[in-house]
């Protein structure tokens, strides 16, 4: 593995660049049918085709049902008055999970990938996740997105983790661009969700700044680069990636001495294809790398529990 110790060229940009919009809330519409593309491409080659291919079915999935979906319950304007006056995410795990519009996303999402290839464990875990009550249904999908998993999840919850995340992402994408303010370093401003990945994105108006990709509703916030976005340090910012000389991989770890903690940042400003969550669960690789280091995940993605 290769360990960049010398200025990179995230090293050599102070900061986020002017005039880039603070957050960028998800397109549901769009979102998880690009996934699932994404899923698809990376399926083609590599060990990793047969569990690519059966994610990016649970994306489809996501596409397909998306539309026809009851719209999520909004924030009070007591939780947006609250939430703007003391730094704090406008939605809540318990608030979405409590949503009744949630237990019907998770309803024809389970019947929607019913029909999709898996092996047998993965139709168990969906039947197991079929006859959950509600309340054991949203106490194990509020688990997936608290922390980074140290262990693998029950098979079921990946299920409810593309539940969860289909039902989170409609309802940040409704909120309004001028409530949603920055709470904290690594934490969504619309959810208080953890980062899955930073992106460092080619977009008009923002090239070259770098966002971080909620782990739960997708909302993408600019974020300062070369900061660890777990505990704020500027200091003893590396960045490793799975060969030598390999400065132009599209997908890197971003590793800190303060914290011992690493996060992937992916470089989307160099192809515009890849996807935070499809490249994440793609580059397995990088993570197994990782394990052999003195350095801890930070990066939520139920997709890689116990990695």
């Amino acid at each position: 593995m290769s360990d960049s110790r010398s200025p990179s060229p995230d090293a050599v940009i102070p900061g986020s660049l002017s005039g880039a919009p603070f957050a960028l809330p998800p397109d549901a519409a769009r979102l998880f049918a690009r996934r699932a593309q994404r899923l698809r491409q990376c399926a083609e080659a590599g060990p990793l085709a047969p569990y690519l291919s059966f994610l990016a079915a649970i994306a489809q999935a996501q596409a397909e049902i998306e539309r026809d979906l009851p719209a999520p319950r909004p924030a009070s304007p007591q939780r947006l008055a609250e939430a703007g006056a003391h730094a704090m995410p406008i939605l809540t795990l318990q608030e979405l999970t409590s949503d009744p519009a949630f237990d019907v996303t998770l309803d024809r999402l389970f019947d929607a990938v019913a029909s999709a290839p898996m092996p047998a464990a993965a139709a168990a875990a969906l039947d197991k996740a079929r006859r959950s009550a509600p309340e054991a249904r949203a106490r194990l999908a509020e688990t997936l997105f608290a922390e980074p998993a140290t262990a693998a999840i029950q098979p079921e919850g990946l299920f409810l983790a593309a539940g969860l995340q289909l039902h989170a992402a409609r309802a940040a994408s409704r909120l309004s661009a001028a409530t949603t303010k920055p709470v904290a370093p690594g934490v969504c401003p619309a959810c208080g969700g953890r980062p899955a990945v930073s992106l460092v994105v080619g977009v008009s108006g923002a090239e070259g700044a770098r966002y971080a990709v909620c782990s739960l509703c997708a909302t993408q916030w600019n974020e300062v680069r070369v900061t660890c976005l777990s505990c704020a340090s500027t200091a003893g910012i590396r960045y490793r990636a799975v060969e030598a000389e390999a400065d132009d991989d599209d997908v890197k770890a971003e590793t800190c001495d303060a914290c011992h903690g690493w996060l992937k940042i992916v470089y989307q400003n160099r192809n515009p294809a890849l996807d935070p969550f499809a490249d994440d669960v793609a580059s397995l690789g990088l993570d197994v790398k990782m394990r052999e280091t003195q350095f801890l995940r930070r990066g939520v993605n139920p997709w890689l529990a116990g990695y």
